[in-house]
């Protein structure tokens, strides 16, 4: 099946992979199958390379995401380790205290409230004729807030070890993820059940924090992951911390920051990851590229900010989960990586896109300089356009592309897809009553050296 298995290390990472996975649920078709078999069309993306299959503790069916995610014990909110999928788990092992015949006293922490925007879901679902309201208007206080997909117990790793001080962050990742091992058997137990479960496992993707205790802890699974699959590929999503107009040497906490992202892109090089570095949304600025956007976007916010990154990671990574036509994130990592000593790309886009005229509409969100003018030498790229397009139109884009990278095939690459794209455009005003085909959208990653875009 050429699966992948997904990680999520820290809080700003799991915002971008909740917008990341509540999209991949939207692509499900729960309508009843045609009668006749000759009428059935395969779904467009291949759900099972980022979905599992198994069955609950009462028997039941599940397809849930293949993803491991660490966080701090206190953001997972109203996620339960258990969920109603598996709850019968949880009930047994609190069940075990029967064999203890004295007195006891229990006490249980009250739970989580469920948010705005998964009230409306389980409206909606009770009543069909109900539609979620804008998203913009959610202010979730975490990721989990705005989950709509079942993860599999698992998929959830609360950290709760993890120190919040102005200690050694490196070092308290590290030990974080000793224990992992130690006290928790992780890598044994729980990755290896999803990688052994895979017919054809392709490799890792992975988002993490580069800043935080997260940062060492993503680098330790990405060395061993590299120690007992040295020839599958892993493909790193990387988003930074803000950067002070001025660096202060007397700043204590900006010089740990500093040196964790620099230790974090040296071990995930290392472990020859390909890396595609984020800036951080407070360093965005506005321009043509936002002039469909919702005028009221607020870069200051995870929430909105995390579903720009996440449409762009989705586009840009789209082509290695298609039913026809695919590509592997082992050529995917070798085409952006082909010099074999560049090891770091940069991720841009044009969102929304209503047609091939894209060139000033691109920006850049890996680069700390004008990343609204790609300026950077181009050695190869991967793109996907999200469209219907003619056939004349196919031919005129790429020779656009060709020209405005300066790169030809095989070193540039172009996938057509007809997915529609979805949740993210609750911040587009425009695209509300419009149909796909008018609404589509266009993502770039590049490197002075590597590149990949996605239209």
């Amino acid at each position: 099946m050429h699966e992948i298995i997904y990680v999520q290390s820290g809080t700003y990472a799991n915002y971008i992979g909740q917008h990341f996975w509540n999209v991949q649920e939207s692509y499900f078709d729960w309508e009843e199958e045609p009668e006749e078999v000759n009428e059935r069309k395969p779904p467009e993306v291949n759900h099972d390379i980022s979905f599992r299959e198994g069955l609950g503790t009462n028997g039941v069916s599940t397809y849930l995401p293949r993803v491991l995610i660490f966080d701090s014990k206190d953001v997972f909110g109203s996620i339960p380790k258990y969920n109603t999928m598996y709850e019968s788990v949880a009930g047994e092992e609190a069940n075990d205290s029967a064999s203890w015949t004295g007195q006891s006293v229990s006490y249980q922490q009250p739970l989580h409230p469920k948010s705005q925007y998964q009230c409306d879901l389980d409206e909606q679902t009770t009543k069909a004729s109900q539609t979620i309201e804008s998203r913009r208007t959610y202010n979730p206080s975490t990721w989990a807030d705005y989950t709509s997909v079942y993860y599999h117990p698992c998929s959830i790793w609360p950290v709760s070890y993890i120190l919040t001080g102005t200690g050694n962050k490196w070092d308290e990742g590290e030990d974080a993820w000793g224990r992992l091992q130690h006290e928790n058997d992780f890598w044994d137990k729980d990755f290896r059940l999803f990688a052994e479960e895979c017919d054809l496992l392709q490799g890792l993707q992975a988002t993490s924090s580069a800043s935080d205790a997260f940062a060492s802890l993503s680098a330790s699974l990405l060395q061993t992951f590299r120690d007992e699959y040295p020839k599958l590929p892993a493909l790193l999503f990387l988003p930074l911390s803000q950067r002070k107009e001025k660096f202060n040497p007397y700043d204590l906490a900006e010089r740990r920051r500093l040196s964790t992202e620099s230790k974090m892109l040296v071990m995930s090089a290392e472990a020859e990851a390909t890396i595609i570095p984020l800036q951080c949304p407070a360093t965005w600025s506005k321009g043509q590229w936002t002039t469909e956007l919702a005028l009221d976007l607020n870069f200051g916010e995870a929430y909105q900010s995390s579903a720009l990154l996440s449409a762009h990671i989705e586009s840009a990574t789209l082509s290695l989960r298609l039913n026809s036509n695919p590509t592997s994130l082992s050529s995917l990592t070798s085409l952006l990586n082909y010099h074999t000593d560049t090891p770091i790309s940069h991720l841009s886009g044009a969102l929304p896109l209503y047609d091939t005229l894209f060139t000033n509409k691109i920006y850049d969100f890996s680069t700390v300089l004008d990343a609204s003018v790609p300026d950077t030498p181009t050695f190869s790229a991967c793109t996907t356009y999200r469209g219907l397009l003619s056939p004349q139109t196919r031919v005129n884009l790429t020779e656009r592309l060709e020209q405005s990278i300066g790169i030809r095939e095989p070193l540039l690459q172009l996938f057509i897809v007809l997915c529609p794209t979805i949740s993210y455009f609750d911040f587009i005003p425009s695209y509300s009553g419009n149909s796909f085909e008018q609404c589509t959208a266009a993502v770039y990653v590049a490197h002075n050296l590597s590149h990949i875009i996605i239209s």
